[in-house]
């Protein structure tokens, strides 16, 4: 929820905040002999109810979620770590995607992020520049699901250190002749930059 809610609002807060409750996840339920989550903390080994939750009902599981959010956060953030915890979990249920697909619903749904392609897509300009906008709402209307939305502020900043240090790859993505700019990147490489509507959809393919 913390990474839509950067991804829709840009404020920075949440996505730090998203990545502490990440790092504390691992530290605290990852089962190494598993090779998934438990529901109970490492900490708290004398709780009968130790199991990982397996199955996608009307509330996907535990480590179909987790899965998503760790393969997101690596998309966003470059981190290795957390790509290869969430392919460590889809290899761990490989036997039961592979013979009930239906049974993880939502997992099958990382695995399609997981196999890609993935895009990452870089703003760099001010959201209250009504060009920032047009190139935003083109973004936003490509229907890619597997895509990361990334603002970069133009001016120099404090939140923008803060975004640089969690996604260094954006360090050198720079505005075009101090214009609103978008970098459609596919695994962190990234296409020609552009300022144009036209050449954004063109990009996109809409």
């Amino acid at each position: 929820g913390l990474i839509e809610l950067y991804e829709s609002s840009f404020q920075v807060k949440y996505l730090e905040e998203a990545l502490k409750f990440l790092d504390k996840m691992i530290e605290l339920f990852w089962d190494n002999t598993l090779k998934r989550f438990r529901f109970v903390s490492q900490k708290e080994q004398d709780l009968w109810i130790n199991l990982g939750s397996t199955y996608d009902g009307a509330i996907p599981s535990g480590n179909s979620v987790a899965v998503y959010v760790l393969l997101k956060a690596s998309s966003l953030t470059g981190r290795e770590d957390y790509f290869k915890f969430g392919e460590t979990i889809l290899r761990s249920f490989v036997s039961v995607l592979r013979n009930h697909p239906s049974a993880l619903t939502f997992m099958l749904m990382s695995l399609d992020f997981y196999l890609g392609p993935r895009f990452e897509i870089v703003l760099v300009g001010e959201q209250n520049d009504p060009s920032f906008q047009e190139l935003l709402s083109i973004v936003n209307q490509s229907f890619l699901p597997n895509k990361i939305v990334i603002h970069k502020p133009m001016s120099p900043s404090e939140d923008q250190k803060r975004l640089v240090n969690l996604i260094p790859f954006i360090q050198y993505l720079d505005a075009i002749n101090n214009s609103p700019t978008v970098y459609v990147c596919h695994n962190f490489t990234c296409e020609q930059p552009t300022s144009s509507p036209s050449i954004l959809k063109e990009l996109l393919e809409l």
